[in-house]
């Protein structure tokens, strides 16, 4: 009893499967890849060949970058001092530098401003816009001389209607004295064309574009509408 309960409890025995038979595998031999009937090489690249530094002329531009910034600072401080003619001496120096930019020969015409020697002003303002390495330098020597020039002939040096302004033409226009003449600033915007006028009595007077037309913006704020200066 004991030992058929004991059978029971292990249950059944199961049953022995076959094993499947040994069958003989051959591995598939690995694909080489087709190689190209050329195979192209890099060209050979040449080296870039850097520019040697000449050392020597790094050397002298320095120096001379020292000794132009040495003078211009010596000139300024005499200029502040309101010793022209001490930082003259000194803006001179500098303006022979190789390192001059203009900017030395731009004081060099406050100097002599300063000095009431307004001719050899413009003639070192002239020289600095016409010779100066840079573009905003010339640019900033040539409105000084342009303005001293007009101040000197009592000119103002603003964009207000002036007798020397070109373009004056005297015509008749109705409802207007016959004498006068006239000035037109042309126009030109997406919804027309055309011309606006202002007689001689607007001397003084500025006008300036806004928005593609000529507009008058009142008595010039330089000479207060009388188109004549005096040098300060």
């Amino acid at each position: 009893m004991l030992a058929s309960q004991s059978a029971w409890a292990q249950g059944p025995a199961e049953p022995v499967k076959p094993e499947p038979a040994k069958q003989d595998t051959v591995s598939p031999e690995p694909k080489v890849p087709e190689q190209p009937a050329v195979i192209q090489t890099p060209a050979a690249q040449s080296p870039v060949v850097q520019p040697a530094v000449d050392q020597e002329k790094l050397d002298q531009a320095k120096l001379e970058q020292k000794k132009f910034d040495a003078a211009y600072a010596a000139g300024t401080g005499l200029y502040q001092k309101k010793n022209f003619d001490g930082a003259i001496k000194q803006f001179e120096l500098a303006a022979k530098s190789p390192a001059e930019d203009g900017s030395a020969g731009t004081m060099l015409g406050y100097c002599y401003y300063a000095k009431k020697d307004y001719a050899r002003a413009i003639k070192e303002y002239k020289f600095v816009s016409d010779h100066a390495k840079l573009i905003s330098k010339k640019n900033a020597a040539q409105r000084l001389a342009s303005q001293l020039d007009s101040y000197m002939r009592g000119v103002c040096p603003g964009k207000c209607l002036k007798p020397s302004n070109p373009g004056w033409k005297r015509k008749a226009v109705a409802g207007h004295d016959p004498n006068l003449s006239w000035i037109s600033f042309p126009y030109n915007d997406a919804n027309e064309s055309g011309e606006s006028s202002w007689s001689s009595l607007h001397m003084g007077e500025v006008i300036e574009y806004v928005n593609n037309r000529p507009v008058n913006k009142g008595r010039c704020p330089i000479c207060g509408g009388t188109g004549k200066v005096k040098l300060p």
